[in-house]
């Protein structure tokens, strides 16, 4: 699932939290921190992680020399643009309303939304180098209880988070088509939910490490139905099979494949035992 392997902290990337320290003014780490002054006009910023070859340039208004005010914020790190914030400023800190974008690898990652004392606060928007989106209520800097993720593929992820992963219920659409919607954990689906496949099977139950694992029933679309025991995302121990015209197979089952003795009832109520090796009937 390409949510959760590529983005499978979201916004905890090296590149979001430089680019915030720098643009944000960021309270996290203040004892550590230092302002950083415009050479040119002697406006300072706060920057929660400065680095020694990081400068700054401020094109906005000012109160008691601490940017304040309708601004662009530049940041430079060795003479080159490091980052970008075009928002207001309050005591030197991103504050209200804002845009920011800063370059890691020299690739582009974007967010727009409020800020609260030089940290994301409410709800906002990243955008990340591949063109796929997330947004969430952030409160004070940290990814909310819940957001909607859009990848450039097609994918989307829409519900709970914990720790900026997939946690509780939601609803994940992947690149390749497939629908779930349910319960995760971790990141993964885990707990009861339903999946929807491309050529239009349904597995209903429960979900353990991103499989079906426990008591399944699934629906294929020739109209014949699985229910029973199913270990990553196959037909394995007791189960049910009904055809699509309407005869029923009680018995076991191993890697989706019929794999023992069958009690095989026909719609007019007759009975009769199956025996079968690994989709071979045997037995008749």
């Amino acid at each position: 699932m390409g949510f959760m392997a590529s983005k499978r902290q979201i916004l905890s990337t090296a590149a979001f939290c430089l680019g915030f320290a720098l643009v944000a003014g960021s309270l996290v780490n203040a004892a550590e921190g230092r302002w950083l002054e415009d050479r040119l006009t002697g406006i300072r910023v706060w920057s929660s992680e400065p680095k020694a070859d990081t400068a700054i340039s401020w094109s906005g208004g000012e109160l008691d020399g601490q940017a304040s005010g309708l601004g662009v914020l530049s940041v430079f790190e060795t003479g080159r643009l490091l980052a970008r914030y075009t928002g207001t400023m309050r005591s030197g800190r991103a504050e209200g309303g804002g845009e920011a974008y800063w370059l890691k690898d020299s690739e582009r990652y974007s967010f727009i939304g409020p800020f609260s004392g030089g940290e994301p606060h409410g709800s906002g928007t990243v955008t990340f180098p591949d063109g796929s989106t997330f947004t969430t209520s952030f409160v004070n800097g940290e990814i909310g209880s819940s957001g909607v993720y859009q990848g450039s593929n097609g994918e989307r992820y829409e519900g709970e988070l914990k720790n900026g992963l997939p946690e509780g219920k939601g609803l994940h659409v992947s690149e390749h088509g497939e629908i779930y919607e349910g319960e995760f954990h971790a990141g993964k689906r885990s707990g009861e939910g339903e999946l929807l496949l491309p050529d239009g099977t349904v597995m209903k139950g429960q979900f353990e490490n991103d499989e079906p694992n426990g008591l399944v029933r699934v629906d294929l679309t020739d109209g014949g139905v699985f229910v029973g025991q199913v270990v990553d995302g196959a037909a394995n121990g007791d189960g049910v099979y009904t055809s699509p015209d309407g005869v029923v197979y009680r018995g076991p089952f191993n890697q989706d494949e019929p794999n023992g003795s069958f009690e095989v009832t026909k719609p007019d109520g007759t009975q009769s035992t199956e025996v079968w090796k690994m989709g071979e009937k045997t037995i008749w």
